[in-house]
């Protein structure tokens, strides 16, 4: 059972790091082609469709990393669920 346990932690940690590397590339991703629309391409005006554009694309990078942490805490829940007996 021991083994088991830290079998599941091993791999909560992974989904979370996993989770935490999505939102973290898609916020610079994302920041860098606001940056890019700003000042490169529309000096300081971009048109308002381009911004609500690079906005649902960063929503959708929080959501893909929302999902693995909270499927990371569902095993854990899970885990001492099963562990407690409950």
């Amino acid at each position: 059972m021991d083994h088991l346990k830290i079998v599941l932690t091993h791999i909560v940690e992974w989904i979370e790091i996993l989770g935490i590397i999505i939102l973290i590339y898609g916020d610079v991703k994302f920041f860098i082609e606001f940056l890019i629309e700003e000042f490169i391409k529309h000096k300081l005006k971009p048109p308002i469709p381009v911004l609500q554009n690079i906005r649902c694309k960063i929503g959708v990078d929080i959501l893909l990393s929302l999902d693995f942490l909270i499927a990371s805490d569902l095993i854990i829940l899970h885990k001492k669920s099963s562990l407690n007996g409950v």
